[in-house]
């Protein structure tokens, strides 16, 4: 047999292969979705109508996944005790609990987390020494977190002290998770708290304070008072997040102690705006002086001015009174959201000039031009224009901003000239070594081939040229051979790779239910990302789309990136849009803002207008204004499934390890249903390059990036569909744009 026939004949034996697993596949799971209907239907029957026999034997056939059913009911339905024990009887006459404490103890991790996750429903007062002892024991944070789930949900006092010794010398993640998830425990939790309120150990106490969140009583807030604060860092940062949440009026007064340290007295400063009105002025102008806090109070200003417009005046009134340039300017900053406001209705526009100039000294006139850009009153204009001109010769950083973003009327009156917006200086950091390196392998990539055929031809007489046309075409059909060999070789252990990441992943998210997912503090809040450039025709479906996602906490910001056409007229009509004035909890360098938006009918839903300035552009202002942990961007025109965030940080909370970015998979929506931005039918299209589309998403996708990823080789993250932890961004600047 020839050597081209034995290797047609493998890749037919492959193909042959994949098309009986894929067959295989179907039917299985023809059959799986056949014996659920089947285990549902029977578990209906034991409960509403107390029909228990063919229960009992499809629960000992399939006990496992009975009881998974058996849990996804509990969540989504409520029965009475009594209805319930026949079933649980059932589930405990097969052994299946003592099955599933036994794997708590496997070597194997994923034991141990199916094994936490299954038995959530059979947890009572039999078995919770044996989960607190699991937790005592456990090393792995993501399954010790599936353990205080099932102590929680008990409610017995026991499983709380456990929960509570846990916290002794923990991780910060941990920490902060079991503490969300205090917050939300049942009733029982105050009878347990009182009765452990004397408790000198660390554990309880923070248990106790993260209750409070949720628990409000006058002894609970004497006892979160008594904490604020405590020698123990963990201790004194629950108790002042619970008082800042619940009981803010216990932190105002600590905001004038410069005795206080500094993390509380940043807190204190937030809840004076919040609970004072009228503010102390004169007593709050101290605090633009201490650098320590100088940030947070002009931040809690401008919250408070925004909250309490009628004192706009008095706060311009106050900065014109001040002697001190730095309580100057940190007035100036606090008003500058407000400044537009204050330039179009102020009976005195010149009042707004030291407010302009400390923005101006700051660095911060994105606010400015996109003000003078969208304003028709000369005079008005004139006005801002005449306090800008000094700076133009001072400040280049502005004269820059000015000549990249300023229109072209405003340029002329100005007297500066067009330029191109600054290109990023930032490169990929590449060592001399990185770069002798990667030079030689390009260098032998080439030389390779030429060398080789060269050795072929080192016998041919030059003379005869037939000879050599047939040496050059052997060789380029042997290295061809090659090549495609080697090529598709990668492929097929990429697919392996895959494959085995891919069956990871299902059996993962078969054993994760709702409930536990939508559990305080088990997922990571997400600020999802959509620039939108001329989108006009599908940025309300997708918005739709996006708003309509399954997830615990998560927020919507759209950013319209100046678009042309009516993009943001569409978005004003369709969410009722409000404009508001937010702060920054980030300053990455962006084009100008015109406006930020919200909608009252959706909270979770911020819009974002500015001027153009590209994609990454867009996302840095996004970025800049993102209030959860994660920061997820998409494309305006994405549509995501409604768990496509729950099975992306599936991944995130079974990793020991800090996890900086995740990818979702994309898929070309050619022929779906699609209705107002929700997917209702998923298939392949008719048309044959639509379906090679899929093909190569497919591949690209699943087959490419998941099996390098296992491999620890991933290169890259889709901007179509990419997680990013925001403090990793922020630390490296965000995206790369023009402005460096």
């Amino acid at each position: 047999m020839s050597t081209a026939l034995l290797i047609f004949s493998f890749f037919l034996f492959a193909n042959l292969v994949a098309l009986l697993f894929l067959f295989i596949g179907k039917a299985r799971g023809r059959a799986v979705h056949k014996r659920v209907q089947l285990i549902r239907g029977a578990l209906s029957d034991a409960v509403l109508l107390g029909n228990i026999d063919r229960l009992k034997t499809l629960v000992s056939l399939h006990p496992e996944e009975a009881l998974l059913l058996w849990r996804d009911m509990r969540a989504s339905l409520t029965f009475n005790a009594a209805a319930m024990e026949p079933v649980q009887e059932i589930f405990r006459a097969t052994g299946i609990e003592q099955r599933l404490i036994r794997l708590l103890h496997s070597p194997s991790a994923f034991k141990r987390y199916r094994a936490a996750l299954v038995i959530r429903p059979l947890v009572s007062r039999s078995n919770i020494d044996e989960i607190i002892k699991s937790l005592e024991r456990e090393k792995r944070e993501f399954i010790r977190l599936a353990l205080v789930k099932n102590l929680v949900d008990s409610g017995e006092q026991k499983a709380l002290d456990g929960i509570a010794r846990s916290l002794d010398r923990c991780s910060l993640g941990y920490f902060k998770s079991v503490r969300a998830m205090l917050a939300s425990a049942g009733p029982r939790f105050i009878g347990w708290a009182h009765s452990r309120a004397f408790s000198e150990d660390a554990g309880v106490k923070i248990a106790i304070l993260a209750g409070a969140k949720a628990h409000v009583t006058k002894w609970l807030k004497d006892y979160v008072k008594s904490h604020i604060e405590h020698d123990d860092p963990r201790i004194r940062s629950t108790a002042l997040e619970s008082a800042e949440s619940v009981y803010p009026e216990l932190l105002a007064e600590l905001a004038y102690e410069p005795a206080t340290d500094t993390v509380s007295r940043r807190v204190a400063i937030r809840c004076l705006t919040r609970i004072s009105y009228p503010l102390d002025l004169e007593g709050f102008y101290p605090l633009f002086i201490d650098p320590s806090v100088q940030d947070v109070a002009i931040e809690a200003l401008a919250n408070y001015v925004s909250l309490h417009p009628e004192e706009l005046e008095r706060t311009v009134d106050g900065m014109h009174a001040a002697d001190d340039p730095d309580i100057r300017r940190g007035l100036a900053l606090a008003l500058s959201q407000r400044l537009p406001y204050l330039l179009v209705s102020s009976e005195d526009p010149s009042r707004c000039k030291p407010i302009v100039e400390g923005m101006i000294e700051a660095g911060k006139s994105a606010v400015i031009i996109a003000f003078l850009n969208a304003n028709h009153n000369a005079a008005t204009e004139d006005l801002v224009l005449k306090w800008l001109k000094p700076y133009l010769e001072t400040q280049l950083a502005f004269r820059s901003e000015c000549a990249a973003y300023l229109n072209k009327e405003l340029r002329d009156t100005l007297g500066i000239e067009a330029h191109e917006r600054p290109k990023s200086t930032r490169k990929i950091p590449l060592t001399k070594a990185d770069r002798i390196g990667l030079s030689a392998v390009l260098a032998l990539i080439i030389l390779i081939p030429i060398a080789g055929i060269a050795l072929g031809l080192s016998g041919a007489t030059i003379g005869r040229t037939w000879i050599v046309a047939r040496e050059v075409f052997r060789q380029f059909t042997w290295w061809f051979g090659f090549y495609a060999i080697s090529l598709n070789g990668i492929y097929i252990l990429l697919l392996v790779f895959a494959r085995n990441k891919l069956m990871a992943q299902a059996a993962n998210w078969r054993l994760l239910d709702k409930e536990y997912l939508f559990t305080p503090g088990i997922l990571p809040s997400i600020s999802i990302l959509a620039p939108a450039y001329n989108e006009e025709k599908t940025v309300v479906q997708s918005v739709h789309s996006l708003l309509t996602l399954e997830y615990p906490d998560f927020q919507v910001i759209v950013i319209n990136d100046g678009s042309a056409d009516n993009t943001m007229d569409i978005l004003m009509r369709e969410f009722e849009l409000e404009r508001i004035d937010p702060a920054m909890s980030a300053m990455l360098p962006t084009a100008p803002i015109r406006g930020v938006y919200r909608s009252p009918r959706n909270a979770k839903l911020l819009v974002i207008d500015k001027e153009n300035g590209g994609k990454a552009d867009a996302l840095n202002t996004g970025i800049n204004l993102a209030r959860c942990e994660y920061v997820c961007s998409i494309d305006s025109d994405s549509l995501l499934e409604p768990d496509a965030l729950l099975r992306m940080t599936a991944e995130i909370i079974t990793s020991d390890r800090e996890t900086i970015a995740v990818g979702g998979n994309i898929l070309p929506v050619n022929g779906c249903t699609v209705e107002r931005g929700m997917l209702q039918t998923i298939a392949l299209s008719n048309n044959a390059l639509a379906g090679l589309q899929t093909i190569e998403y497919l591949r690209s996708f699943i087959a490419g990036r998941l099996g390098w990823s296992s491999v620890n080789a991933l290169l890259i993250i889709s901007g179509a569909f990419g997680l990013f932890r925001r403090d990793r961004v922020l630390e490296i600047g965000g995206y790369m744009t023009g402005h460096g």
